[in-house]
């Protein structure tokens, strides 16, 4: 059975910028996928494949970025430019779990 067509995410996104939070489960349910495919590439990147000590998990990764996009509550003009910036936090998040990892090596808080 196919899966149920997904609202368009410029729609959504437009939906939200009106203030309809109800577009918001829409949205993270159209986004999910793309942002988890997203998550596994730069975790690749950043750590190597099967690389031990990396505990963050890409759903993880997905959660606090999709979490940040929505804190921000920032106009989003389109679905491109929404993985743009999220591609940004994403990195962002990825880039503050080394610096926390490295000072917990380094004895730091």
């Amino acid at each position: 059975m196919a899966d149920p067509p997904r609202e368009d995410v410029t729609q959504l996104l437009q939906r939200l910028n009106a203030g309809e939070s109800s577009a918001n489960d829409g949205l993270m349910d159209a986004v999910y996928d793309q942002l988890r495919a997203m998550a596994h590439s730069h975790m690749n990147r950043e750590f190597g494949r099967g690389q031990p000590g990396a505990t963050l998990q890409p759903t993880a990764l997905v959660n606090e970025t999709y979490l940040k996009l929505i804190k921000q509550r920032q106009q989003y003009d389109s679905r491109g430019q929404f993985f743009a910036i999220a591609t940004k936090l994403m990195i962002r998040v990825l880039l503050d779990y080394q610096r926390q990892r490295k000072a917990a090596k380094r004895g730091g808080g």
